[in-house]
């Protein structure tokens, strides 16, 4: 069970990191005020998703003794 939760946090973080790099792209090129408002939004979504991927794979990664 934890392979399809491990595949699905993935492509999750994937999704989302690379929305949010499309994202600030465009708002580099065209200065557009929606874009801004829309990386308001997305770059903490991104932030939190990208957290919580490295916290997992910390803790499958390293032993329980590490943390205490």
């Amino acid at each position: 069970m934890f392979i399809i939760g491990d595949i699905l946090l993935f492509a999750t973080t994937a999704l989302v990191l690379s929305i949010t790099c499309l994202c600030i792209l465009l708002h580099v090129r065209a200065r557009d005020a929606f874009t801004m408002e829309f990386l308001t939004v997305l770059f903490p979504l991104c932030l939190q998703i990208c957290i919580t991927m490295l916290v997992t794979y910390i803790h499958r990664v390293y032993p329980a003794e590490v943390f205490a």
